[in-house]
């Protein structure tokens, strides 16, 4: 909000606290107020009084974008942590095997091979993952961002 938008708003709330506004300007001013980001006592104190919790949150995919990025990160690097401690020959039964289109394998140099494979080709696809959704992500924001525009009439 700019400063004259701030001025009228804190007078709005003025004339709110005298009892001088009419049920169409306090639904303005309710909304208003729900939408600002504006922080301020007198805002404030009418926030408490109308029983408003929160100003409305314009939100942001990128925070959800990092944490999934870092989240996977940490379940990749976990993965293989886990599986580059664990000593040689202990497990259920001390073999290495792997089952590749229903047949089974049981060579450690060729499960080793097919693991290693897998995760460059993981690694390789990070890349493509976070492009696809960049664009879902830039095709939704249109949309919420109408959404919101469309629910405040005091948007800027």
């Amino acid at each position: 909000m700019t400063k004259d938008n701030n001025e009228g708003l804190l007078a709005q709330i003025e004339r709110y606290f005298n009892c001088e506004l009419t049920d169409e300007e306090e639904m303005r001013l309710r909304l208003m107020i729900a939408h600002t980001s504006l922080r301020h006592p007198t805002v404030d104190e009418a926030r408490a009084v109308m029983g408003i919790r929160r100003p409305a949150v314009r939100w942001s995919f990128r925070p959800l974008l990092a944490a999934c990025s870092v989240a996977a990160c940490l379940a990749v690097t976990a993965a293989l942590g886990t599986s580059l401690l664990k000593t040689p020959g202990v497990g259920a039964q001390g073999n290495c095997i792997a089952y590749v289109n229903g047949e089974k394998i049981t060579d450690e140099e060729a499960v080793l091979r097919l693991t290693i494979g897998n995760l460059t080709d993981l690694e390789s696809g990070h890349e493509e993952v976070r492009e696809s959704m960049m664009e879902d992500i830039r095709q939704i924001v249109p949309e919420v961002d109408k959404f919101e525009v469309d629910g405040n009439p005091f948007a800027e």
